[in-house]
């Protein structure tokens, strides 16, 4: 089969769990795309995932608009069991739904610094959590991650994708952290990145420096302004090869 739309069909009867049992139908079927956005989800059981089936036949998933929270991260680190996933959808989380990846106190002292040699535009000394890891199936193309508001205090450290080998294009537009003093790795092999809205009042110049291929990088109405002011040997975009707006 090639598709099902199930496109806010639980949005009105309070499904708001995906479970095993309900998910065992949709198993048994060999599906190629199965849409899941715009149904108030708030959490997907991984069981539901992991006793799929035909679980290589789904090529394309979408979960838009749905009322996320941390377990929407979860549901991410469960896409590696699709060998086949060309497009993941888990954008617009609904309106005051605000996802929380970290929740952890910290205490802040900064001191800007405007030596480039270092990584970060801003010495923060603070309690965090200092590396965050996203796990992708190698076989993903499309990966849609926008509008997502994200309330962590402030970001990690770094951000890493892993098993990105053939991903045309990585869209997180207007999904941004307090603040940009951090790296992502594992961009190597994105065609197009999407960073537009971005608000980084506090920008690490080597923030995107592991997109070695990119083709194209999207960047509508972002404010990189205040982070880039000291950046005057253009480490930014230092290593990019094509840059577009």
């Amino acid at each position: 089969m090639d598709e099902i739309d199930l496109t806010s069909a639980f949005y009105s009867y309070g499904e708001y769990i995906i479970t095993a049992e309900l998910f065992q139908y949709i198993g048994n079927i060999c599906l190629k795309s199965l849409l899941l956005r715009g149904n108030k989800i708030k959490t997907i059981d991984g069981t539901a995932l992991e006793t799929m089936k035909y679980k290589n036949c789904l090529e394309n998933l979408d979960l838009a608009k749905n009322d996320f929270d941390i377990h929407q991260i979860l549901v991410i680190s469960l896409l590696k069991l699709f060998s086949n996933l060309k497009r993941f959808d888990i954008s617009q989380l609904e309106k005051d739904q605000h996802l929380k990846i970290f929740h952890y106190d910290y205490r802040r002292s900064s001191k800007n610094i405007g030596n480039l040699a270092n990584r970060s535009m801003v010495n923060n000394s603070y309690h965090r959590i200092s590396d965050f890891l996203i796990s992708l199936p190698s076989s993903l193309e499309y990966f849609n991650g926008s509008f997502i508001e994200v309330r962590a205090g402030h970001s990690p450290n770094s951000i890493t994708f892993t098993g990105i080998t053939h991903m045309k294009m990585l869209d997180i537009a207007s999904t941004t952290l307090e603040d940009c003093n951090n790296t992502i790795q594992g961009l190597e092999h994105v065609k197009v990145l999407n960073i537009s809205h971005f608000k980084c009042h506090v920008l690490n110049n080597t923030f995107i420096g592991s997109c070695l291929n990119l083709q194209q990088l999207i960047m509508h109405s972002s404010s990189l302004g205040t982070g880039l002011e000291n950046d005057h040997q253009g480490v930014f975009l230092k290593d990019l090869k094509v840059y577009s707006t």
